[in-house]
């Protein structure tokens, strides 16, 4: 093997050696912190610290560390210099740095934020000032001043932030509208009737209610403040349809996040508790209760606009019809819906007071950039799993995705592509479910993930990872001089010198999220 060969193996034992474990978690509350702790030694910690009864509760970073000292059996040594307290000592499992020992041997104290811990900010404050609320985090490193590598897992999916608009993410023609009955914007006077609507994303910013907020007022949408508007949904009326098709198969990718493929949105909202009304203010202050306002709307696929596949059980949708397939039922069956315009309510902005929208007004304090309407909500989620949450809560489970009811293309007996061996469609077709409502309808997304028709693996990409980096060089080492199709970058039948030259040329190279 060439010293080229053993270098890329060697860099690859250094990485696998720095994986930890699971954070170890401490406390209770509702609110949850996370801290780091790094020795010089190269021996590191992370701890997953719960606090407070209300989501409010904030703690400073000494008594983050209080809780961990108190139910772990780490030990700090504290210094009071008469200006503050500081930590001059971090002791756990064996592993001990105290005390300042010249240069960098010190411990230096870094600030991670809600939104993304993995960009670290050395701390102008010290522990016994900094006040951390749900989702911050903090770092402790002895012996270095490189901010610290975190391994507690986001609440946010790599790859989905900052999302760019695509006409292409969405629905883009509409083959047919059919209500049957007329709903009025109460503040224009004009119908929820315009299809155009419904292509395109779904609705960021909609406007006051001209009750409790102007309605000159951007408003972004979040779960108790749905998009209502006659330029933002259409109304399909009891027994009523909309009919849109896609300019690209939409297909069953095994990457889709919880396997979810495509998505949509309507209007349904969650409740505020009492009598609250959403006034566009603090969202910590605003507690939703577990009722909520949905309309079912039954979905149907299909890929040839005449044969269709839809996502119900029910014997009588579509009873008189045979080119609509329903869902298997029985015990050994599959389960009824999920529906159109029921959960989860669309959220329109990322809750982000640390980098708040200027352009929404001197008002906004709270909401970022849009949401990525092509990052599915984990569907084991409800309204249940947010009744006594306030929206603030809600948004941070959100993280990046715009929320809507997602669908998985899976369940259905859609023949697959034989090149791909994929299912898929590119036509969809929305009822009004029958005596519960109507449904009322915003956009239909196609579900983004790393692998589908917009983001192809990268030359070099050996493992499947989506990224070219140390790993790929390493498999092209270890298939040296052999046919391997897979390892052979170049395609030459040999994996060799010039497939390794490729893949360390092309390091740092993605199609998603970041090496």
């Amino acid at each position: 093997m060439s010293i080229k060969q053993l270098c890329v193996l060697s860099m690859l034992s250094v990485l696998s050696a720095s994986a930890s474990a699971e954070p170890i978690e401490v406390g209770s509350g509702v609110n949850e912190a996370k801290v780091h702790v790094e020795w010089a030694d190269g021996y590191r910690v992370d701890f997953l610290v719960h606090f407070g009864e209300v989501e409010t509760t904030t703690l400073t970073g000494l008594e983050l560390m209080d809780i961990v000292e108190a139910e772990t059996e780490l030990t700090t040594v504290r210094s009071d210099f008469g200006f503050g307290v500081f930590i001059d000592g971090i002791t756990f499992l064996g592993h001990s740095d105290v005390g300042f020992g010249g240069g960098d041997l010190w411990w230096h104290y870094w600030e991670g934020d809600a939104r993304d811990n993995s960009q670290w900010m050395s701390s102008l404050t010290g522990a016994a000032a900094r006040r951390l609320g749900h989702g911050d985090a903090d770092g402790w490193v002895y012996g270095h001043g490189i901010a610290p590598q975190l391994e507690v897992a986001l609440p946010f999916l790599d790859g989905y932030s900052q999302y760019a608009f695509d006409a292409n993410d969405f629905a883009t023609e509409v083959v047919a509208y059919e209500p049957t009955s007329v709903f009025l914007d109460w503040l224009s006077g004009g119908a929820l009737d315009d299809p155009n609507t419904v292509l395109g994303r779904p609705t960021v910013d909609t406007t006051g209610d001209d009750w409790l907020a102007p309605i000159d007022t951007p408003l972004p949408v979040v779960p108790v403040y749905p998009a209502f508007r006659e330029f933002e949904i259409i109304y399909l009326g009891e027994g009523g349809s909309v009919t849109l098709a896609f300019n690209h198969p939409v297909r069953d990718d095994e990457h889709n996040p919880y396997g979810i493929d495509f998505i949509v949105f309507g209007n349904a909202s969650q409740n505020q508790g009492g009598t609250q009304g959403w006034n566009n203010g603090d969202p910590r202050e605003a507690v939703v209760s577990e009722s909520h306002g949905s309309e079912p709307g039954v979905v149907s696929v299909s890929q040839d606009g005449t044969t269709w596949y839809s996502f119900t059980t029910d014997p009588n949708f579509m009873a008189d019809h045979q080119d609509f397939i329903k869902l298997p039922s029985g015990a050994s069956g599959d389960s009824d819906g999920p529906f159109a315009d029921t959960f989860a309510p669309t959220l329109g902005r990322v809750y982000n007071p640390a980098d708040p929208d200027g352009s929404l007004g001197p008002w906004n304090q709270w909401w970022s950039e849009p949401t990525n309407p092509t990052l599915p909500l984990d569907p084991g989620l409800s309204f249940a799993s947010f009744a006594g949450k306030s929206v603030a809560r809600i948004a941070e489970t959100y993280g990046d995705s715009a929320g809507g009811t997602g669908f998985d293309i899976g369940r259905l007996d859609l023949p697959a592509d034989p090149n791909t061996g994929k299912k898929w469609f590119s036509y969809v077709r929305i009822d009004d479910g029958p005596g519960a409502g109507s449904a009322e309808i915003d956009a239909v997304s196609d579900v983004s993930a790393p692998g589908d028709y917009k983001h192809p693996a990268p030359l070099g990409d050996v493992n499947g990872d989506f990224c070219v980096d140390i790993q790929d060089a390493a498999l092209v080492a270890e298939f040296w001089g052999t046919d391997t199709p897979d390892v052979d970058v170049n395609g030459d039948g040999l994996v060799d010198i010039l497939d390794l030259g490729l893949v360390l040329d092309l390091l740092g190279s993605c199609t998603w999220g970041s090496p």
